[in-house]
């Protein structure tokens, strides 16, 4: 099974899955701009529901078909859900009014864990993935050049552009 996204128009991202030659769109209700970003083995997707003109955003799973659970972090003018695991765990990053971004892990049970990227994270901090075991993998901004990072949340190790790479066009996936 994959899924993906295509626009109608000019103003809307609806997004779909794909299992054998059976395309299904995946509504989230009330929103017109749908992008899903990862799914599981189980059936598990996850994404970013908002509306084209809208200021704010909300992540959101939905499991094995069901109904779409949505999540805001607490606080957050904005949320974008990211990547999902075989267990439940979906990363993601939050805005925070003024000038804040943060990453976090949403566990299965619809709790937040903060990914604390600092010292050397300070801004354009991204989370690309999660696996089973709650690693993560992503990027940020450091002095002007993009460094990447893996392993475990609190534990994890940083790594520059891969040599011959033109800057910035390196990306970490999982």
């Amino acid at each position: 099974m994959i899924s993906g996204g295509f626009s109608p128009d000019s103003f809307q991202l609806q997004a779909f899955m794909l299992s054998g030659s059976q395309f299904t769109s995946v509504a989230v209700g009330g929103f017109n701009h749908v992008f899903l970003t990862g799914i599981n083995n189980k059936g598990d997707v996850s994404g970013t529901a908002g509306n084209v003109f809208g200021a704010s955003t909300q992540g959101f799973v939905i499991p094995n078909g069901k109904a779409a659970t949505l999540y805001s972090y607490p606080g957050a003018a904005s949320t974008a859900g990211g990547p999902i695991n075989n267990l439940g765990q979906s990363v993601g990053q939050a805005f925070i009014a003024p000038q804040t971004l943060l990453t976090f892990i949403r566990n299965s049970d619809g709790t937040f864990s903060t990914v604390d990227l600092s010292p050397n994270c300070a801004t354009s901090n991204t989370l690309s993935a999660i696996n089973d075991w709650g690693e993560v993998v992503g990027s940020c901004l450091v002095a002007n050049s993009f460094v990447y990072f893996y392993g475990a949340p609190g534990a994890l190790t940083m790594f520059d552009e891969v040599p011959g790479s033109q800057g910035g066009t390196t990306s970490v996936m999982g």
